[in-house]
């Protein structure tokens, strides 16, 4: 279901919606909420992160535009999953470090689920570039550290990709951090386009740039 929690209409009825749930109905939500999947995750645990990047895109594609996406966590489940690289280590954090500090966008040889994430963020980052649309990540984590691997290298290479921004707020007063970043994504200038003019001596021109 979707609220439109802008108006007050939309907010009574969200109100509405809640109150009518009985206390059965509110337990059959709650374990739903927790029950497992094959991979052993809760529904606390996944994150649909990639399908809300894509809507992002789909919904400034027209217009163009800066979107943001907060989390804590990365997408690790639906379109745009990104697999627990951090688990190939065998719990030893020193092995693989190089492996999963590179963006899969731009490793070799990749092959599975790291494959089919790798393709589906560097397609969603071309079409953003194609349509003027900016992506900011922002993960809001624990103060002592994130519960999970969180792949900034991947997210980080969609950001830089779009002219977008990788943020990671994990200070105990995390509420002004958070403010003053989305202020800024939201006050900030962006220019997509830009027009220069060459001049050359006589007999030389330009023919190709990069």
């Amino acid at each position: 279901w979707t609220y439109d929690l802008s108006c007050d209409q939309g907010v009574a009825q969200w109100e509405t919606f809640l109150q009518s749930l009985s206390g059965g109905e509110m337990n059959a939500l709650y374990k739903l909420a927790k029950a497992r999947n094959v991979y052993g995750h809760d529904g606390l645990m996944l994150s649909c992160g990639g399908a809300a990047l894509q809507f992002l895109a789909h919904a400034l594609e027209t217009t163009g535009g800066r979107g943001t996406w907060i989390s804590w966590r990365r997408p690790n489940y639906g379109a745009g999953k990104v697999p627990h690289r951090d688990e190939k280590t065998n719990g030893m954090r020193f092995q693989g470090t190089y492996v999963c500090s590179t963006p899969l966008q731009i490793r070799k040889n990749v092959t599975g689920e790291e494959k089919e994430a790798a393709d589906f963020y560097d397609r969603l980052a071309k079409k953003c570039v194609k349509t003027h649309v900016c992506l900011d990540v922002v993960y809001h984590t624990n103060p002592d550290g994130p519960t999970a691997f969180l792949d900034m290298a991947t997210l980080g290479e969609l950001c830089r990709e779009t002219c977008g921004k990788l943020t990671w707020i994990r200070a105990a007063d995390w509420e002004e951090p958070l403010r003053e970043e989305l202020s800024h994504a939201a006050q900030s200038f962006v220019g997509y386009d830009a027009v220069f003019k060459v001049r050359t001596s006589q007999g030389l021109q330009v023919k190709a740039y990069l």
